[in-house]
């Protein structure tokens, strides 16, 4: 139970650094939850050898959205982009089946005991976001090495 407990916090603390994340690095944001879904995913099926069944219905729900993202290269103007942006979103809306397959596993107790973690590390990155905002962008800048305007 112990080792439930702990990687319990250590998801949680990981998923709460994803908004901190996405205030320096926005573009992360697109498959960094689902990586880290997927490298969880792993370490249960590979390393404890405790496999995590899939949801059934949010796969089911990841196709219709899929399906109904591909139809609607029927009636653009370019259909081949559209069809290249549908197979994009649907891969993105897919591998979220392995987040909500590692989050149905965690101990709800040691959730309880650290909520805090999530408040706390969304503060921090909305304070980020306001002194970025304010001071004219300096991490940005040093992230994409550009001079201030």
């Amino acid at each position: 139970m112990t080792v439930r407990r702990d990687f319990t916090f250590y998801f949680l603390l990981a998923f709460s650094c994803l908004p901190l994340i996405s205030v320096l690095l926005p573009r992360f944001m697109t498959f960094l939850p689902s990586a880290l879904g997927l490298g969880a995913y792993l370490y249960f099926s590979f390393i404890r050898k405790q496999p995590l069944p899939l949801s059934r219905f949010y796969l089911l729900s990841a196709l219709g959205i899929s399906l109904l993202c591909g139809l609607s290269a029927f009636s653009s103007d370019h259909p081949e982009e559209v069809i290249w942006k549908a197979v994009t979103t649907g891969a993105l809306i897919f591998s979220g089946v392995f987040l909500i397959a590692v989050c149905r596993t965690l101990d709800p107790q040691s959730l309880k005991n650290n909520a805090w973690v999530f408040p706390a590390l969304l503060t921090l990155a909305a304070l980020i976001g306001a002194a970025e905002l304010s001071f004219r962008m300096p991490l940005y800048q040093v992230f994409h090495d550009t001079d201030p305007a």
